[in-house]
């Protein structure tokens, strides 16, 4: 996987600026903020290409350990507000980590560490984890923190809780969801918890990308799609 990706480096903010006398104004959003508009088949979608950007990109600057979908951005039209922009938003992801990074606010310094995560909590894998979580705000429609918890615990808690109490606001996206989702945010592929080592590799691939392809092959049949 070390090798099959590319990196483009640009400025958003001057390349918004430099379009902003143009009738079809492009502009880089955070890809949370399309959850509430999402269908079945941009939810998955979007899925399968969070996992594939987790296994290409995790061992670099570009995904941070504790990254979000904050950090998932996409180019629209501002003139459009059709489904069909949705799907090509989703075209267009990449990932909007800047650099250098800024310093965590003190919001953010409240929440459990990575290593609080890891030895405390039994967090096995960090990026991992945050994938599920990303999963359970997909398949949700909204994010971790629009759930009502402890606004001091990090997401990784709160999606166990989402797991252990409220399953049944996931089930819509079907049981094989649930259990990536579950996989994800325990690191649960009997390969240990080194994402760097090919056996975790190759298990994600084929439980996460294959599984999420897979179920997008079926709805893609459901609904008459090729």
């Amino acid at each position: 996987m070390h090798n099959s990706f590319r990196l483009v480096f640009y400025d958003a903010g001057r390349t918004t600026a430099k379009q902003s006398n143009q009738q079809n104004r492009k502009v880089t959003l955070p890809v949370s903020g399309l959850l509430q508009r999402l269908q079945t088949l941009h939810q998955l979608t979007l899925a399968h290409k969070l996992a594939i950007a987790t296994l290409q990109y995790h061992s670099t600057a570009w995904l941070p350990g504790d990254w979000c979908l904050q950090n998932i951005a996409y180019f629209t039209d501002t003139s459009e507000s059709h489904i069909d922009d949705i799907l090509k938003g989703l075209q267009s992801l990449h990932l909007s980590t800047q650099f250098p990074n800024k310093p965590l606010s003190t919001f953010t310094q409240t929440k459990q560490s990575p290593e609080d995560l890891k030895y405390i909590y039994g967090v096995r894998n960090l990026t991992l984890a945050k994938l599920g979580v990303a999963l359970i705000e997909i398949g949700c429609q909204k994010t971790i923190g629009s759930f009502g918890f402890d606004p001091t615990s990090h997401d990784v808690i709160s999606a166990r809780r989402i797991l252990s109490e409220q399953k049944s606001s996931l089930l819509m996206l079907g049981p094989r969801y649930l259990k990536i989702v579950q996989k994800c945010v325990d690191c649960d592929f009997s390969c240990g918890d080194n994402l760097n080592e090919d056996g975790l590799q190759s298990a994600v691939y084929t439980d996460v990308v294959c599984g999420s392809e897979d179920m997008i092959k079926d709805w893609k049949k459901f609904l008459g799609l090729r």
